[in-house]
């Protein structure tokens, strides 16, 4: 007699059912670890678009302060051109002449000033804060635009960190001072990284 005929029904119902239940038990762990990939990689995407939002913002603020400064240095190039010096930059040129400025310039050099104190240190602080809260993009799981992130992220810290070592020393105690920019004419540190817009932008289209 064949000894698959004389398997008991009951057993072969069992072994189906333990089969059933480990097929059952790996599609079920499958699909929780597909949901929670998805899950982890929906709160990624939401952060780089809060992180591309925070750069929008900052470069809109980057741009109305710079241009108030443009501004105020066109006025004083005119009113006292002997004393505008080439490659003296920005905050050099209104310290050295606000004693001469008129009513209209020294407000222009206050809003210039209140906006380093209070839009732009805000922002670059939210920055720094997104780069603590965020240090998986420091190590890019694919080539492209994770690896040139992951670079710009690294100039990012770098300029944040040094934006705040100029800011504490010359803006808090001092009123006549009003910008704090690295990359200028002085040459005080790193500068704002000109691609990080782009590259974050290829990220969310990587991850999307």
């Amino acid at each position: 007699m064949n000894a698959l005929a004389q398997i008991p029904d009951w057993f072969g119902e069992a072994v189906m059912a333990v089969v059933a239940g480990v097929l059952g038990f790996f599609a079920k762990s499958l699909w929780e670890a597909l949901r929670t990939r998805r899950h982890r990689q929906s709160e990624r995407i939401t952060a780089l678009r809060e992180f591309k939002r925070l750069l929008e913002d900052s470069k809109s603020v980057f741009r109305s302060q710079n241009y108030m400064a443009r501004r105020l240095l066109s006025r004083l190039r005119q009113k006292y051109p002997a004393q505008v010096e080439e490659g003296l930059g920005f905050d050099e040129t209104f310290y050295r002449l606000l004693a001469k400025m008129d009513d209209e310039e020294r407000e222009l050099q206050s809003l210039i000033r209140s906006t380093t104190l209070n839009s732009m240190r805000n922002l670059n602080e939210a920055l720094r804060q997104w780069l603590r809260e965020h240090q998986e993009f420091r190590t890019p799981m694919k080539a492209g635009s994770q690896v040139h992130f992951a670079e710009d992220l690294q100039q990012l810290e770098l300029h944040l960190n040094q934006w705040f070592d100029k800011y504490e020393a010359v803006i808090p105690g001092n009123e006549q001072r009003s910008l704090v920019y690295l990359a200028d004419e002085k040459q005080h540190g790193f500068g704002f990284p000109n691609r990080i817009a782009s590259s974050v932008e290829g990220v969310i289209a990587e991850l999307s």
